[in-house]
């Protein structure tokens, strides 16, 4: 499985604009490839939204992982870029998200949003399927100062 991943990340076309649900979950399918453990990953994007940097961001157990938001917004104030994509596996279940997962976004776009920072999608890979939960409609809006969690109306 190792093999495959490292196979399978070096053959990805890295320039590619991941401005669809399909070319995201295309990306980032190969970084969970074999995982065992949730991961966390933040794809940060320039601004034709390709892809720049995959930060790795937390690794969990298998049905679940915690975020250290101070580090994370360490690690994006660090980076300069202005959007990104989360992506994180369900290595146990299904590529549905969870109410934990929005709020986690959520909590995440808050954090991240006071740096001006934008979470254009978070993507759930569960074995070879994938879901954005942008097209799903359960992707929270964040409003800068507004405090209240909503679906997003897409």
């Amino acid at each position: 499985m190792a093999c495959s991943r490292y196979y399978e990340l070096k053959k990805r076309k890295t320039r590619l604009s991941l401005n669809s649900a399909e070319t995201a979950i295309a990306y980032v399918k190969p970084l969970f490839r074999g995982v065992q453990n949730e991961q966390l990953y933040l794809i940060l994007l320039d601004d034709a939204c390709r892809p720049v940097q995959d930060l790795r961001i937390a690794e969990g157990v298998p049905n679940r992982v915690a975020v250290d938001t101070r580090k994370l917004l360490r690690t994006v104030a660090r980076t300069n870029s202005t959007c990104g994509i989360l992506a994180h596996n369900h290595p146990t279940g299904l590529a549905i998200p969870s109410e934990a997962d929005r709020l986690t976004t959520y909590h995440i776009m808050e954090v991240t949003g006071q740096l001006g920072f934008t979470i254009m999608d978070h993507i759930i890979i569960a074995g070879e399927d994938g879901c954005s939960m942008l097209n799903r409609g359960s992707l929270p809006e964040y409003r800068a100062n507004s405090g209240v969690l909503q679906a997003a109306s897409r």
